[in-house]
């Protein structure tokens, strides 16, 4: 069943970084079209829209390695390993 898992993460993770990226920019397009600053509000949701993504996927990264995915798999330790290089 860590497949499931795995797949129930990458579904959570898509649809966290499609809304937190194209949200803000649809703000952005709306903004633009009301305000008549045509750049601007784009620009800004797409900034916006990079910075929530980015930092929502950071989290979830950070509150997996503190926990346990079903069946005992450890996924901070995967990452200390692919850190470490004793052959380098």
């Amino acid at each position: 069943m860590r497949w499931l898992f795995e797949l129930e993460l990458a579904w959570e993770l898509a649809w966290a970084i499609v809304l937190l990226t194209f949200g803000p920019i649809g703000l952005g397009l709306w903004l633009d079209r009301r305000a008549h600053i045509t750049p601007l509000g784009t620009l800004a949701g797409v900034i916006v829209g990079l910075v929530a993504s980015v930092g929502y996927v950071r989290h979830r990264w950070r509150a997996l390695a503190n926990v346990e995915s079903p069946r005992g798999h450890d996924f901070h330790r995967d990452v200390k390993e692919e850190r470490s290089c004793d052959d380098c």
